[in-house]
């Protein structure tokens, strides 16, 4: 339920660090980039939504979001 399925994986990755961090984009772009290498993901999957990923990759996107902050 943590993965709203109208948002992409980068707005679902960000919104943590947008409440929280208050980085300015650029710095926020990169931070979100390096939580995908972590989890494993293609930085492709940004621009995707939920429905598009297994289990098992929502579980990593779901990863990223809580080790965002």
């Amino acid at each position: 339920s943590s993965l709203n399925p109208r948002k992409t994986i980068y707005d679902i990755i960000a919104e943590p660090i947008r409440n929280f961090e208050k980085l300015d984009a650029n710095t926020e772009n990169k931070r979100i980039h390096e939580l995908l290498d972590i989890v494993g993901l293609p930085k492709r999957a940004l621009e995707q939504y939920p429905f598009q990923f297994s289990g098992g990759q929502q579980q990593r996107i779901g990863i990223a979001r809580a080790v965002a902050t």
